[in-house]
């Protein structure tokens, strides 16, 4: 049995979907720990906390909305006519790259606010 490219854009997209999740916990957590401290009741605090915590709220939400967007996508590829092939590709390629915007997030949030790569 043949897979269409929507069958593999969504595994390329659950894929991607479960690497923005580990690269949230392995960069954005931990960052927001160690600028914003563990207790919020402590008061530890530096001066890029609140950066920090609105760049992990948004890669948050961002993972949250992928399937929705999922949905979208797959619904929007059910009202196309068939003759925009170029728009259906487009749609259809277009699942995996919110979750991989993500990455790409977390990877600027680490650049940004991450301990000094030397």
């Amino acid at each position: 049995m043949r897979m269409s490219r929507a069958a593999w854009a969504l595994i390329a997209g659950a894929l991607t979907w479960v690497a923005a999740f580990f690269a949230f916990m392995a960069v954005g957590f931990p960052l927001e720990l160690r600028e914003c401290g563990a207790d919020p009741f402590t008061g530890y605090e530096t001066e890029r906390c609140a950066l920090v915590g609105e760049w992990g709220s948004a890669a948050a939400r961002v993972w949250v909305a992928g399937p929705l967007l999922w949905l979208l996508a797959g619904l929007s590829l059910r009202l196309l006519p068939e003759r925009l092939v170029r728009t259906r590709r487009l749609v259809v390629w277009s699942v995996p790259a919110l979750p991989g915007s993500d990455i790409a997030a977390q990877a600027i949030v680490y650049m940004l606010y991450g301990p000094p790569l030397v």
